[in-house]
């Protein structure tokens, strides 16, 4: 048979036309899709009136299904799957989180069933709430029900009588938070669980539906308004797994299937490191600058005190953000640990003034020295204490100690009497120079220093012989 040649200009232009087709159906067109005829609504109508109608339903009895979780071959399985779309609000003190989510659950009800032939072809039709059974799926630790929560939509219905419903809400949740120990820098992590209320695992059967925890999966869609920016919190992760519990009040023969939510957030740590961590570590170090002040600078002590009623007033601020509980949180720890840095530089301040401006002949009280030289006393058997001759433990005479207030006081009033000298200054006019020269002013010094030494020791030699003449009377 010989060959027939075809021009090349009529296969491109066949190539083109199936081109063309192939894109005005789109890889999603619905052209020819049973559920997209025109006479839809018509035969969706009789499809309720049959199934609601003219069956025997009762949408208090549970379905009737092929389970797989449990021996038990009444009910159904419903699988869970839980969607979160972004964090609303978090109260880690009093252990609330409030989290947008979608809610999805699968189950079979071969009672709701058809043949689709029968029926114009439609294979998928919508129930409302209040018209087919609807599972017993609550979570254990939610602070309102979900029934207040989320909003009502409607139930899809496919035509080997499998459900799905997705609802939107807020899931309202009280955690038990953990890892907050290592506050700012931590990622907190609540627990939730879905399981039946009051009908357990013979009637319904509860497991995640095969897939990721966390959804969508990757590669799915992604809606524009998913999580949040300028947030505090971001989700992190979301870990999900089966459990069966069994209770003493149904004799531990009825199993209760859950799904455990582990759901994890991570904390935006950059806000909190320059007020609460970056400021404490500078403002203690700004503390040890005390060391280094001269005493008799004023402000030394109130430098110090600043510092400590800030670093104070910082951790007060923080401890609004955390929970009461008998646990410490690594801020805990790093602001106790900035306080006492805080107050020994502020002791060390305090203790050094005391000594600069002192001028008693000790450091102790008075009553206090007298105190323990009565105790001393009574130790030894009344007797006086060898090498000293005074509470303060002096050795000088007071008759010496009279000498020399004597003398100093002679040499200030000959100093007092004497005349003023003038000189010349530069401009040639007389400057009167003043009486006491540097030279007398020192000596001047040192006497008022001894009559002032001289003068409390002839006070506490007062004392003991007071102290004496009292213990001879008794």
């Amino acid at each position: 048979m010989p060959l027939v040649r075809v021009p090349a200009r009529r296969i491109q232009l066949v190539l083109s036309s199936f081109l063309l087709c192939v894109l005005a159906q789109g890889p999603g067109s619905l052209d020819g899709a049973p559920n997209a005829q025109y006479d839809y609504a018509e035969y969706a109508t009789l499809l309720h009136t049959e199934l609601l109608e003219n069956r025997t339903y009762n949408v208090q009895v549970p379905p009737t299904s092929h389970r797989i979780t449990t021996d038990s071959k009444a009910g159904t399985d419903v699988q869970v799957q839980l969607r979160v779309f972004k964090v609303d609000e978090l109260d880690q003190s009093a252990g609330h989180l409030k989290i947008k989510v979608w809610l999805r659950l699968w189950w079979t009800d071969l009672r709701l069933a058809w043949d689709p032939e029968q029926f114009g072809g439609i294979t998928e039709i919508q129930l409302k709430e209040g018209q087919t059974w609807l599972p017993d799926v609550q979570p254990y630790n939610s602070r309102e029900s979900v029934a207040s929560t989320f909003d009502k939509n409607l139930i899809s219905l496919s035509s080997n009588g499998a459900l799905f419903w997705s609802r939107p809400g807020l899931l309202q949740l009280m955690c038990k938070f953990s890892g907050m120990i290592m506050f700012p820098f931590d990622t907190l992590s609540c627990l939730t669980e879905f399981g039946g209320w009051t009908m357990g695992g013979v009637l319904q059967g509860v497991l995640h539906r095969p897939g990721p925890c966390l959804q969508p999966a990757s590669g799915g869609s992604v809606e524009a308004t998913q999580g949040s920016s300028y947030a505090e919190f971001a989700i992190l992760a979301v870990e999900c797994t089966n459990a069966t519990y069994y209770y003493e009040d149904t004799g531990y023969m009825t199993p209760w299937p859950v799904v455990r939510y582990r759901i994890r957030l991570k904390r935006a740590s950059s806000y909190y490191v320059p007020g609460y961590v970056a400021l404490p570590i500078l403002l203690t170090v700004s503390s040890f600058l005390v060391f280094w002040m001269d005493p008799s600078v004023g402000e030394r002590l109130g430098f110090g005190i600043t510092l400590v009623l800030t670093v104070y007033f910082i951790q007060v601020g923080t401890s609004d953000m955390l929970p009461v509980c008998g646990e410490f949180t690594w801020l805990d720890v790093f602001n106790l640990v900035q306080l006492v840095y805080t107050v020994i530089a502020l002791i060390e301040t305090c203790v050094v003034l005391f000594l600069f401006f002192n001028k008693e002949p000790h450091v102790l009280p008075l009553w206090v020295v007298r105190a323990f030289r009565r105790i001393q006393v009574k130790l030894m058997g009344g007797k006086e204490p060898p090498g000293s001759s005074g509470p303060g433990g002096h050795t000088a005479s007071s008759k010496s100690l009279q000498d020399d207030v004597g003398r100093a006081n002679a040499r200030s009033s000959r100093r007092s009497s004497g005349f003023e000298k003038v000189r010349l200054g530069l401009d040639g006019r007389a400057v009167r120079r003043p009486p006491v020269a540097d030279e007398d002013r020192e000596a001047e010094q040192r006497d008022n220093m001894v009559s002032t030494a001289a003068a409390r020791f002839l006070k506490l030699r007062k004392l003991k012989a007071g102290d004496d003449d009292e213990q001879r009377d008794r």
